[in-house]
């Protein structure tokens, strides 16, 4: 009885290792959609002068 189980555990272990393989595989894509252009605009606020090393303030 303890010899099917430990087959059966093993054959359940290399059918799992199987399908997970098959799955990492063909989830793989070659194209590549890159974003060249966003609908914001990045910033900097103009406090950087203003503001010791150190000091806390509240925008």
């Amino acid at each position: 009885m303890k010899k099917t189980n430990k087959k059966s555990f093993g054959v359940i272990a290399i059918l799992s290792l199987v399908i997970a393989a098959v799955c990492s595989l063909t989830s793989c894509s070659d194209d590549l959609d890159v974003q060249q252009s966003y609908p914001f605009t990045v910033e900097v606020m103009p406090y950087a002068d203003k503001i010791a090393k150190g000091q806390t303030i509240e925008l």
